[in-house]
């Protein structure tokens, strides 16, 4: 129809906000009526469409309540909004808030308080982010997802690791939902390449498992042999398990949940579905050496009826016959369908599932059964009838070997239709297809003999079921003619299971099925679905050393070779005397079903002990001890595992000379003419050879064969003939000489163009070019068959090569048209999840990673090992004791045990830890606030029910959902920037919210909340410095009326004096623990005020403001003044020269998240290396386009390279940078390519052991943006700080400003470099714009005043902050209102910083600064999904804010004195994954820009290859490996500044260990 065709991946992405069109499937395919949306699930549609009446339930539809949901309470009366298709009622902030509102109410309300804090605790674990969801307004879904925790707060985490991994939030967050397989889009997209998003699989082991770095049970890592921490997982661990979230996919919309419905099927609250044709189906590699799946039975092995068995599940479907779990033809609802239906007489599994007909949902049978009837002649039933109800067997979890031998070729009904695969003839995987293979009537049709459609069976059955007549048929059909009782069938023709391997050693299966133009893409050599292998001696073959040394197979088109392979199994242990049960466990990667399972006898019992006294079991056939014996353990995790005494290995064979395809109709013929036929290789546009030709008297074929080496080889010819009296036997001759005068092809194939394999002919060829002949015998009609083609190979040898053969759960026959047909299945989509997610869970790093971060929401931020190792051992145990008390069910992963151990273990109960410097915590900003609103005795005022703290998030960074990132709102290894804590590098988390803006808008917040109950009080100036919002009408006076709050603090003191209510305040705010000198300060305040004698109203409100400014309240740890100092700001002194006669700035831009700077700087033209098209075939659909038809769909902006040693003559800018091109043209912006963090050169063979870092781990990697130090010999300090200390070292005044939070980047040499100031990019407020007394600033200076070495770290870490912070407020607030900005900056947050820097500029003179430092960042970089929608709007926010900061400062003559540099934490893939998106990578672009800028070149190394095999510098995926370290941009920079060679090397201590030719001086990167 001369239609364009575009790819499924349009529709996803490009239909995301459609409201008006539903996606229910492709054209063509057929879509089950009870699988619609349900608002499309009615009767008028069933009637039209001729769905079957039954499956509409009346016109309604039913909807169940969520969980935990209870009924409104009228009474309560109406106190939230509903978003619904009805018009809004409130506005987006109230809406958003909403969640929030219902958080607060129960954290100051809630009976279950430790429950509700255990659950806040976990919550900062298993983060969702509303930012990352579109749907941030919503208040049901968020509550959901928070009552996981809440319900399991004191269950097993492994529940809460399942929920919240089947949660919709966090796969829309995380950006696996919806994420496909590589064989999927392969398959579906015309082999387009793309791979599962790896978002998930990083951070659900990063942050909510096993953390990045290996743990010892005290939580102390463990080393290698270098001294290094060992890594958990590497980037190809995450690869792995990124397939194995793949499928996920939310449920339909339903009724009775908050969600606007119009044109909608969002689900974001019920736990998802998995698509199971989404769905990885290849093995997994683990964290340990293994697979996902090692010690799962193998279904092989499992019991003959496995079905009649103890301990086998049913599933009530109800009247629907259709199983849930299964594929299955919707045909199969038909009544006239055969089904297995149980005899109510003879059956005694009809016993147990009809159960005097109070049918179960769920039966796990409770003992073995005897079959009855139908029963005994079927290996497996899908779904019984009991009685008029219909039971779906569930097998147990049982996995596959990827590798194994005998394997038989099974087809769809008809032999040409695509589906051709092997199976393992030991499992029930296909139906039978009797047909004598002599009678071509028979093989042009087979004939059926089943118990129930659709049955399945192993082929041993589909032999006994036919009279052992099973063929490779033409087509199946019921006698009835009726295809819809079809699937897949067995065939007598042998198949064989290959392996094609990478470069990398990865593997891939590959089906070497006589069928070739039918298989399917996911096994044929076309394949790119590759999994890690273990390879013996770690050698494997290769396209670098000729696949084997000629072993192997090349492929033509990529770097991969392709070998035979076999099984080999062995006995492990030759009997039961074993030193110890873990060797067992260790050794034994092969489970088995229990073996009492099994027929009575089978197995003997006996049982043993190891050297330390274990007891294990074994169970061997007869008693004997083989590769069959069965071993009974329990490991150190309360598991019991049942292991055989085998290990499978997989053996690779090679050819003396590799198979070709020798194709008929190009050969030289005689007598022959030439035919078409789709069903000839290549599929679709093959042709042939036609016999009709081999009528002529001496007609022949010489086919021609260049053999790599002389010697023997195997050929067959694959032939069709329809011929029921002659075989036509041809004489075959190799180079002039007869080998066999009568080939025969005796087995028809039914019809003229449906060809099949003859048997093997060994013949002799030369080096070189052989001809072999084949030339018809008979005379007239019979003189041959129609030929396709000649397969030939040489001999099979043997190869060094081997590994354990992997198991998966996940089958390989996957479904075609009609579908429901094949063996890939939502049952073993949901197991080999459950397997994952264990795996992560019952890794020993778990219990000490989250016992650390338990153990720090708790209050102690540097536990001991010792305090670690107790929660740890809690944790695994299940149990903790206490005071006589026991806590916790005995079980692994137990929570109500770790947090008994958290909570009363001795270094959180002790009060004499509280005067230990290093012990306690910061307290986190929101639960101070709501401390003090629980001790302060919170009042609702009447008709406010809902206690609302408004937007907390924007005041000090810290609300209930409101999550930044990933990373919740504080990281776990946090450092401060200043103070004790850094010095002697503790971890402060907390103080990662602790700066300037923060610190003053949390305390003028609570002084607010003080004085003027919650309440948007004082607005004062235009800012609103409440934590409540405006609720009504009134003033804001204190007094004590609190007439405009919504509720107040209603505490009223017992004491009598002013020292006894400050004593009641000191042990409700701050556990008794306020200094005595801080006591004395705030009397002497109240009694020495202008106004005293104060009203007893006043004097507690003037006490709780200035105790809510101590350390103590603040902390969690005691503070001891230094009565003989008082305390100075840290800020450095003014210097008395210049480095050089102008100012000078650094502008550090962070783009947050892993910028795709392959988007951002691309090859243009590129004619001698054709970098170009190489960038668009791995980019595929996420490329930049250029020199299209249609110019406004262009996208990239072309620049000269100006360097001849880049492999481009032009690059490519994205097109919404503009203002970088113009920069560029201007000389005044360069772009540095292929650039990152590098401890050394290194390449693909050494970057493991010469990178220590966490590669593609945000955190990691953002640490290492702002240090460029791995080594960590400048240890807690940054690039920026470490600059910064080497100009105030030259007695010059520097300035350091983030704009954007705490970052180490900043963070110099404590006493050297000028301490970190965090301003927020609004700037800054007025602190306590109306005081409560005079000179109170004074006194808060004075309660946060000098303390002694051994006082808290934790308490002078807010002490001082808030002290220094003072101090900047009083020198900035001032000079930031005195400047002006003449440019129009766009709105958001990025140019409202820009705009910052700017203003802060202009205060240089107050400051007395020769030299500034400004780090800003803007976020959303983090693209696993739509990455190319996304780069444009991020690109789009960054150029508009640089085109307005770059007119300031030319405004302000400055553009010269200023460079921008350009980070990011990494680059990304250049291969996109399923969801049109790229994950994390390493090397990348980015750019510098300044009036001096030496601009108008990409320096560096441009990648000139991008595909592992063809680049050492070239990993998984298109990561590259940096070819210039982040040093060399700052070595120019240093220069610029004017560092001298030595003070450089301590800016940069790894620059050493590079080329100096590598890294740019000041002459490469600035004009002179």
């Amino acid at each position: 129809y001369n239609v364009t065709v575009h790819p499924l991946w349009r529709w996803e992405v490009k239909s995301a906000n459609t409201i008006n069109f539903k996606k229910i499937g492709r054209f063509g395919d057929t879509v089950k009526f009870r699988d619609l949306p349900n608002d499309l699930r009615t009767r008028e549609i069933a009637e039209l469409y001729g769905a079957d009446p039954e499956a509409v339930a009346g016109s309604g539809v039913v909807v169940c309540g969520s969980t935990g949901e209870v009924s409104n309470d009228k009474a309560l009366g109406e106190q939230f909004n509903l978003q619904s298709n009805s018009p809004d009622t409130s506005n987006r902030d109230e809406y958003n808030q909403q969640k929030a509102g219902v958080w607060y109410n129960i954290a100051l309300s809630a009976n279950d308080q430790l429950r509700q804090r255990a659950a806040w605790a976990l919550s900062q674990i298993l983060v969702v982010v509303p930012d990352g969801i579109n749907a941030v307004d919503k208040t049901e879904i968020y509550l959901n997802y928070y009552d996981i925790f809440v319900r399991h707060a004191f269950g097993n985490y492994l529940d809460i690791l399942k929920e919240t991994s089947f949660s919709p939030l966090m796969a829309e967050h995380l950006s696996f939902l919806d994420s496909k397989s590589h064989a999927y889009i392969f398959d579906r997209e015309n082999k387009r390449v793309a791979f599962a998003d790896e978002n998930f699989a990083r951070e659900v082991m990063q942050l909510f498992s096993v953390g990045l770095n290996r743990l010892n049970d005290d939580g102390t890592p463990k080393l290698d042999s270098n001294g290094q921490p060992l890594q958990v997982y590497t980037n190809d661990d995450i690869m792995s398990f990124a397939r194995a979230w793949t499928g996920f996919r939310r449920q339909a919309a339903r009724g009775n949940v908050e969600e606007d419905r119009i044109g909608s099927t969002d689900n974001r609250l019920d736990p998802m579905n998995i698509e199971k044709e989404w769905r990885d189906r290849f093995p997994k590699s683990d964290l340990i050496g293994g697979y996902i799946g090692d010690r799962y039975p193998l279904c092989a092995d499992l019991p003959a009826k496995m079905f009649l068995r103890k301990g086998s599940t049913y599933r009530l479907l109800g009247g629907n016959p259709l199983p849930e779990l299964m594929p299955e033809r919707d045909t199969f609802y038909k009544s006239d369908t055969k089904r297995l239906v149980l005899n109510a007489t003879t059956s005694s599994l009809y016993n147990e599932l009809s159960n005097g007909e109070a049918y179960r949902a769920l039966v796990t049978l409770q003992s073995s059964h005897p079959c009855s009837g139908e029963e005994c002649l079927v290996d497996t039933v899908r779904v019984v009838k009991v009685d008029d109800v219909y039971y779906e067997y569930r097998q147990a979890p049982c996995v596959q070997q990827a590798f194994y031998n005998g394997a038989k070729k099974i087809e769809r009904r008809w032999r040409h239709y695509r589906g051709t695969i092997c199976a393992n003839p030991a499992l029930p995987h296909a139906g039978e297809a009797c047909c004598d293979e002599m009678d071509r009537h028979q093989v042009s049709t087979a004939s059926r003999n089943y118990v129930y459609e659709n049955e399945r069976m192993t082929y041993a059955t589909a032999e006994e079921r036919c009279g052992g007549n099973l063929c490779e048929f033409r087509h199946v059909v019921e006698p009835d003619g009726n295809y819809r009782k079809t699937h897949y069938h067995w065939t007598n023709i042998d198949c064989f299971i290959q392996a094609k391997v990478d470069s990398e050693g990865m593997v891939a299966i590959v089906h070497d099925a006589p069928n070739l133009n039918t298989l399917p893409l996911h096994i044929s050599e076309e394949s790119l679905n590759y999994f890690s292998v273990y390879w013996d001696s770690g050698i494997y073959p290769a396209v670098s050393n000729n696949c084997g040394y000629g072993a192997c197979k090349a492929l033509q088109n990529e770097e991969a070779c392709v070998c035979q392979a076999y099984v080999e199994n062995s006995q492990v242990f030759a009997d039961a005397s074993i030193s110890s049960v873990d060797d067992i466990i260790a050794s034994l990667k092969v489970g088995h079903a229990d073996p009492r399972l099994y027929d009575d006898g089978l197995y003997v019992e006996a049982y043993h002990s190891d050297s330390q006294g274990r007891a294990f079991i074994t169970y061997t056939k007869g008693g004997t001890f083989d590769e069959d014996t069965v071993f009974k353990v329990i490991d150190d995790k309360g598991r019991t595992q049942y292991l055989k005494n085998v290990i499978s290995t997989v053996k690779l064979q090679g050819w003396t000379a590799p198979p070709m395809i020798i194709e008929g109709e190009a050969q030289e013929t005689y007598g022959y003419t030439v035919e078409n036929s789709n069903r000839a290789t290549p599929a679709g546009s093959g042709q042939f050879v036609d016999a009709n030709g081999g009528r002529v008297p001496g007609a022949y074929i010489d086919w021609k064969v260049d053999a790599p080496v002389a010697g023997q080889y195997k050929l067959r010819i694959k032939y069709a003939h329809n011929d029921a009296d002659s075989d036509r036997p041809q004489n075959i001759s190799v180079n002039g000489i007869t080998v066999d005068s009568s080939f025969g092809f005796p087995i028809p194939t039914s019809d003229w163009t449906f060809f099949r394999y003859s048997k093997y002919l060994t013949v002799t060829l030369n080096a070189g070019n052989n001809t072999i002949r084949t030339k018809g015998i008979e005379v007239g009609d019979d003189n041959a068959p129609n030929f396709d083609h000649m397969r030939i190979e040489g001999l099979t040898t043997n190869t060094s090569y081997s590994f354990p053969n992997p198991p998966h759960f996940m089958g390989l026959i996957k479904d075609e048209w009609p579908y429901g047909i094949g063996e890939t299945n939502l049952r073993d989509a949901q197991y080999e999840t459950d397997a994952v997610l264990e795996h992560y869970f019952y890794d020993d790093n778990v219990a000490p990673f989250l016992c650390i971060r338990f153990i720090q929401r708790f209050g102690v931020s540097n536990p001991s090992p010792r305090y670690v190792r107790e929660c740890s051992l809690a944790f695994k145990s299940g149990l903790y004791s206490s005071g006589g008390e026991t806590f916790g069910s005995g079980k692994y992963g137990d929570l109500k045990a770790a947090f008994a151990a958290v909570i009363l273990d001795r270094e959180a109960t002790s009060v004499i830890l509280d005067v230990d410097p290093s012990s306690g915590s910061l307290r986190e900003p929101l639960l101070k606030v709501v401390s003090l609103m629980r001790s302060m005795n919170y009042t609702k005022k009447p008709n406010e029910p809902v206690i609302d703290l408004w937007k907390l998030q924007d005041r000090f960074g810290q609300a209930p959902f409101e999550f930044p990132t990933v990373f919740s709102f504080f990281l776990p290894e946090y450092i401060p920037p200043a103070g004790p804590a850094q010095v002697t590098s503790l971890t402060a988390p907390e103080s990662g919210l602790v700066d300037l803006p923060k610190t003053l808008e949390l305390i003028n917040g609570m002084f607010s909340l003080i004085k003027y109950g919650l309440s948007d009080c004082l607005d004062y100036s235009g800012k609103d410095y409440g934590l409540g919002r405006w609720f009504g009408f009134g003033g804001c006076q204190d007094d004590g009326g609190y007439e405009r709050a919504a509720g107040f603090l209603n505490f009223i003191p017992s004491g009598v004096t002013i020292s006894e209510e400050i004593d009641e305040l000191s042990t409700l705010l701050t556990a008794g623990r306020l200094s005595s000198r801080s006591k004395q300060i705030i009397e002497d305040a109240i009694i020495n005020d202008p106004d005293a004698p104060l009203t007893s109203g006043e004097r507690l409100r003037l006490a709780q403001q200035l105790i809510v400014t101590s350390g103590e309240f603040h902390s969690t740890t005691t503070s001891k003044p230094d009565l003989n100092n008082t305390r100075g700001s840290s800020g450095s002194g003014s210097g008395s020269g210049s480095i050089s006669t102008d100012y000078k700035a650094i502008v550090y831009v962070y783009l947050a998240g892993g910028c795709d700077s392959y988007n951002m700087l691309a090859p243009h033209t590129c004619p001698s290396t054709g970098l170009w098209e190489k960038y668009v075939a791995i980019r595929e659909n996420v490329a930049l386009f250029k020199n299209t038809t249609d110019p406004s769909e262009e996208n990239i902006l072309e620049i000269p390279a100006n360097n001849a040693e880049q492999p481009c003559d032009s690059f490519g800018i994205h097109s919404r940078l503009p203002i970088l091109k113009s920069l560029y043209d201007q000389n005044e912006a360069l772009f540095v390519a292929n650039a990152g963090v590098l401890a050394k050169p290194v390449d693909v063979s050494n970057y493991k052991g010469e990178t220590p870092v966490q590669l593609f781990a945000h955190n990691a990697m953002t640490k290492e943006s702002g240090t460029i130090d791995v080594y960590e010999e400048i240890k807690g300090t940054g690039v920026l700080g470490r600059l910064s200390a080497a100009v105030n070292n030259k007695d010059f005044t520097s300035g350091a400003f983030s704009i954007s939070g705490n970052q180490i980047a900043l963070i110099g040499q404590p006493g050297q470099a000028t301490p970190l100031i965090a301003l927020s990019y609004r700037g800054l407020s007025e602190f306590n714009p109306l005081p409560s007394a005079q000179n109170m600033t004074d006194f808060i200076k004075d309660v946060n005043g000098a303390t002694l070495p051994t006082s808290s770290f934790m308490s002078e870490t807010w002490s001082s902050e808030l002290f220094d912070s003072l101090v900047t407020h009083d020198l900035l607030y001032n000079a930031l209102q005195n400047t002006s900005v003449t440019a129009t900056f766009p709105g958001g947050s990025f140019a409202d910083q820009m705009k910052m820097v700017t203003r802060l500029m202009q205060t240089r003179h107050v400051r007395d600064s020769d030299f500034d430092l400004f780090y800003v960042s803007t976020n959303g970089y983090d693209t696993h999904s739509s990455v190319k929608v996304n780069l444009e709007a991020r690109f789009d926010t960054v150029n508009a804010a640089l085109e307005s900061f770059i007119e300031e400062l030319k405004n302000l003559n400055l553009w010269d004195n200023v460079v921008i540099a350009q980070f990011s934490e990494f680059a990304r893939t250049l291969n996109p994954n399923s969801g049109a998106g790229t994950d994390h990578a390493w090397g990348g672009n980015h750019f510098v820009a300044g009036g001096k800028v030496n601009g108008g070149k990409v320096i560096g190394h441009y990648p000139d290859e991008f595909v592992t095999g063809l680049s050492d510098l070239a990993l998984s995926r298109g990561r590259m490996i940096p070819t210039t370290p982040w040093d060399a941009t700052w070595q120019g920079i240093c220069e610029w500044i004017g560092l001298t060679d030595e003070e450089i090397d301590d800016v940069l201590p790894m620059r050493g260990n590079f080329d100096p030719n590598s890294l740019f001086d000041e002459a490469t990167l600035f004009k002179p």
